[in-house]
């Protein structure tokens, strides 16, 4: 086959199956110029190829060793040329792609010559015996044969216009964007980390574009260009394009420990796609038009959600610690008084006790009616008992610890597109 038709047919050839690894050769003039020259390397054992005439020396001494069509044109070649791109790869980091292109373009020009009369032997040098398709040599190309080398061109060139949406998409990018439905945009969503962005259209009319995220069962989730999520049924909507963004998609999951209801909001802007809350108290939180409330919240897929919390009135509660105060030192004080009166009264009954027996008897008559009044007073008024003023400082403190803002913990999964 002539060096036109194995370029043409290998970017062909290449180009297409390429496309199955979403592999572009026409995305990079190094991949289109690599494509060309692997092509072509086979035909390095003859010195009047266009290759062999490029590197002239090595094609005369190949040709000399091994003849045309003999050890560049066998599996070990093709197995050798691929170990030593594959080397590069790992250790210089040349692009993977490399490898993919090297071997379709090679293969393309074996089974191009295998097409010919002459065939190829595939298995040189354990056996010189050409392999050849199809088996009856009628069928088969002749290198003086130059209608049929120009129709195959042609047939080649052809091939490489219609097969531009194929190149620039990629095969399965292709036949899912031919097909276009949910399920195609499901096999497209896994085919690749990157996120993939489509347009679709609801029943009514209404068109929305957005970043497709895996399905929940039978709908769709659709992180829409508000950052809004957009959650309906497959047979609600029809895709109408995707394409695969340079963005990825990231779940990050995040748990909150004693946070204020204002925190927690701020990380619950983020589009949730799934959240949990709770509190030791009551908070109150809207689902829909519903204003809800409890010790514990789920919610799935939302954005924006607020909670909010009991507000506390700080100067009544303040108000209210004052007053228990001062009940707390008026109890005291009243306590303190009356058992100071009691132990003035307890003091003067022992006074007149000592001074009985020593005391005349007009002042003994004085002490005993002061001794019979002050008996009867202290009869009447027993020592005061001590206030248990505790519960005073346990109801100051409970009402201290209200001032405190509530406090919740929660568990949230976000995702970010960057």
């Amino acid at each position: 086959m002539r060096a036109f038709n194995h370029v043409a047919g290998g970017l062909a050839f290449t180009g297409i199956f390429s496309s199955f690894s979403d592999i572009n050769i026409f995305a990079q003039p190094s991949f289109i110029a690599g494509t060309v020259i692997f092509s072509q390397l086979p035909d390095i054992d003859h010195t009047r190829s266009t290759i062999g005439k490029a590197v002239y020396p090595v094609a005369q001494w190949v040709s000399r060793r091994y003849g045309h069509r003999t050890i560049t044109h066998s599996l070990p070649f093709f197995i050798g040329i691929l170990v030593i791109i594959k080397t590069l790869e790992k250790l210089f980091s040349v692009p993977p792609e490399w490898s993919t292109i090297a071997g379709y373009a090679i293969g393309s020009h074996l089974i191009f010559d295998a097409c010919t009369k002459q065939g190829v032997p595939l298995m040189y040098p354990f056996s010189k015996r050409p392999f050849v398709v199809p088996a009856n040599p009628d069928m088969r190309l002749s290198a003086s044969d130059y209608r049929a080398e120009a129709i195959i061109f042609l047939m080649f060139c052809g091939t490489l216009m219609f097969c531009q949406p194929l190149f620039m998409n990629g095969f399965w990018t292709q036949y899912n964007r031919t097909f276009m439905t949910w399920e195609h945009i499901d096999r497209e969503f896994s085919r690749s980390p990157n996120a993939l962005e489509v347009t679709f259209r609801f029943q009514d009319g209404r068109t929305e574009t957005g970043i497709f995220l895996k399905p929940n069962g039978t709908k769709n989730v659709i992180l829409s260009r508000k950052r809004e999520f957009l959650i309906f049924d497959q047979d609600e909507a029809k895709p109408v394009d995707f394409h695969r963004t340079k963005w990825k998609v990231y779940e990050t999951q995040k748990q909150l420990f004693n946070v204020t209801a204002d925190s927690l909001n701020r990380w619950l802007s983020l589009p949730c796609l799934s959240a949990q809350a709770q509190s030791l108290t009551e908070f109150f939180w809207f689902d829909g038009p519903l204003l809800k409330a409890g010790k514990f919240a789920d919610f799935k897929y939302s954005k924006g959600v607020s909670i909010s919390t009991n507000t506390q009135d700080v100067e009544t509660i303040q108000t209210q610690i004052q007053l228990k105060q001062l009940q707390k030192d008026e109890e005291q004080t009243k306590y303190l008084q009356s058992r100071a009166l009691w132990l003035a009264l307890f003091t003067r009954l022992q006074s007149l006790r000592d001074e009985l027996p020593h005391a005349g008897n007009f002042r003994k008559g004085e002490i005993i009616a002061e001794l019979e009044s002050l008996t009867k007073r202290i009869q009447e008024s027993p020592e005061p008992i001590a206030p248990n003023l505790t519960r005073y400082d346990l109801e100051i403190k409970l009402l201290q610890q209200s001032l405190k803002p509530q406090t919740l913990n929660a568990n949230i999964n976000y995702v970010t597109v960057n």
